[in-house]
């Protein structure tokens, strides 16, 4: 954790977004990509492109009530180990969130 309480080694928010992870994945083949390290993430209060699972469109709504954000993940084993990584990632967002709903 660093010192200001974040898990996150950066943490970059933006009022809106057309998708975190198209935004994301840019700055990370682009010129400033090694200025976000292993568990950085990009945080949008509202997103007007997203998409989800199969390409279908990823709405959310106008009261901010979404987490939208996308994390840097730069593991030190190899890809193909990495299948569970989604359903640990949601598991471990459903644990952060339960006390708070």
């Amino acid at each position: 954790m660093t010192s200001g309480g974040s898990p996150f080694s950066r943490l970059d928010t933006v009022p809106v977004t057309g998708s975190t992870q198209d935004d994301l994945r840019t700055a990370l083949t682009g010129p400033e990509q090694e200025s976000w390290p292993h568990l950085s993430a990009l945080r949008a209060l509202a997103q007007t492109a997203g998409r989800g699972r199969s390409g279908r469109a990823w709405v959310t709504p106008d009261d901010g009530g979404a987490l939208l954000v996308s994390v840097v993940l730069r593991p030190l084993v190899p890809v193909d180990r990495l299948a569970w990584l989604p359903l640990l990632g949601g598991l471990a967002v459903r644990d952060a969130l339960a006390p708070l709903v």
